[in-house]
């Protein structure tokens, strides 16, 4: 039987798992860097950035859409 040597690195290869860790970090960066970011903001520049990452995510999500 063929089994892998070290389930482990089998996990952290595999792409759900990464993506899973990837996000679960990024949480934890925005959440711990959120309240000094936001301190320091203005209304108008949390708008401009709001905008501009939602304009981002559609263009993602059209690029997903058309290249698959």
């Amino acid at each position: 039987m063929n089994r892998p040597a070290n389930n482990s690195a089998f996990v952290f290869t595999s792409p759900p798992a990464g993506a899973g860790f990837i996000a679960i970090t990024l949480f934890f960066l925005i959440v711990f860097t959120a309240n000094p970011i936001l301190n320091s903001t203005t209304l108008r520049t949390l708008g401009i950035a709001v905008t501009l990452s939602v304009l981002g995510f559609l263009l993602i999500i059209l690029m997903i859409l058309f290249l698959l």
